[in-house]
């Protein structure tokens, strides 16, 4: 297996792409529509498991390291782009009142989604790409990010062309943030600066019982000039010496 996830890196993390967004809609359709059980204990279920599954890998693999679990942050200064672009949602929108329940409601659910999707794409692809360059180990986990989103579509509470600007969205970010990844050897900024962002969203109006907007209702300029922010800065930060190692060496 390990052979496999190492010589076979794009087929071994597409697999595992596909298995991880069947899982979640399977836990959907067999708990919501078949056994009736309510939203909540449904999503934690799918996060969970989407939290789990990454980190189990991780530790079977012995790439706790690798993959960014580590203690010290380096080159601080790479994670000026991802901290600007957090606080968008608060200064446009505001906020929108939410009770307590649901701003605790808000934060389990942001963060084991920041952590389940940095572990799996800013950590373990990241990992499984790097020793075959490092633009694979960003380009191609940012496809899978943006592809894994498709699946949001499915469901009634997204609309098509918000769900378009969401795969966009996330692709060129997490061009952006797996850059960010292999400069900061680190990946617990990035679980934080992930889980605030939706958080952002949320409170802003984006999610929850009390949502009122979708990203239709961000002006398309600015994601064109987000867009092209992080993509420069993405190709910038690659053309620096980089912090991410391969088996406890850096890759330089």
């Amino acid at each position: 297996m390990k052979s496999f996830i190492e010589n076979r890196p794009f087929w071994f993390a597409l697999s595992l792409t596909v298995v991880m967004t069947i899982l979640g809609l399977a836990v959907f359709i067999v708990g919501g529509e078949l056994i009736g059980l309510p939203e909540i204990p449904l999503v934690f279920t799918v996060l969970l498991l989407s939290t789990v599954i990454p980190l189990g890998f991780i530790w079977w693999l012995g790439w706790w390291e690798d993959a960014g679990f580590v203690t010290t942050t380096q080159n601080v200064f790479a994670l000026t782009v991802p901290v600007i672009g957090i606080f968008f949602p608060l200064i446009y929108f505001g906020t929108v009142e939410n009770g307590p329940q649901i701003v605790i409601f808000f934060i389990a659910a942001f963060f084991l989604t920041g952590l389940s999707e940095e572990a799996l794409s800013r950590g373990l692809f990241v990992r499984v790409f790097l020793p075959h360059g490092r633009w694979q180990a960003v380009l191609i986990p940012a496809v899978l990010f943006g592809v894994g989103h498709i699946a949001q579509s499915l469901g009634p509470e997204m609309a098509l062309q918000d769900n378009l600007v969401q795969i966009a969205n996330a692709l060129i970010s997490g061009i952006l943030v797996g850059a960010v990844r292999l400069r900061v050897n680190n990946i617990w900024p990035l679980i934080i600066l992930h889980t605030l962002e939706d958080l952002f969203f949320g409170l802003s109006g984006f999610a929850g019982p009390n949502a009122i907007y979708g990203l239709a209702d961000i002006p398309l300029s600015f994601f064109l000039i987000l867009w092209v922010l992080s993509l420069g800065a993405a190709v910038y930060i690659m053309n620096r010496p980089l912090a991410a190692t391969i088996d406890g060496k850096p890759v330089g």
